[in-house]
């Protein structure tokens, strides 16, 4: 495993899939909320899935989600279907994202 300083070691030991993402769109949200990011960049893949360049990603409403800035999310399966979606690790950014970066206009 890299060691880089745009993730968090332990979060990634506990994950098949940690990126670095850019929200698109903000949440959409029911029981769970759905959010669309660019992947900025892939920092662990161990699942043997193509993702593309987009993609979206789940949390429980009402929980913190993915901020609008770059960030590193850690990801977990969101249900035992084979071919299923993903979704923050814990079902939010407390412990599914960290390395945020800063905005530019703050």
């Amino acid at each position: 495993m890299p060691n880089t300083p745009s993730a968090d070691p332990e979060r990634l030991k506990q994950v098949a899939l940690a990126l670095r993402v850019v929200r698109l769109r903000p949440a959409e949200a029911d029981k769970y909320a759905w959010v669309h990011v660019r992947i900025a960049a892939v920092l662990k893949n161990d699942t043997g899935r193509d993702l593309g360049s987009e993609m979206d990603i789940a949390y429980y409403a009402g929980k913190p989600g993915v901020p609008a800035e770059e960030c590193t999310v850690y990801l977990e399966p969101y249900n035992d279907a084979p071919d299923h979606p993903w979704k923050l690790l814990g079902g939010s950014a407390t412990r599914g994202v960290s390395h945020v970066a800063l905005a530019a206009n703050r």
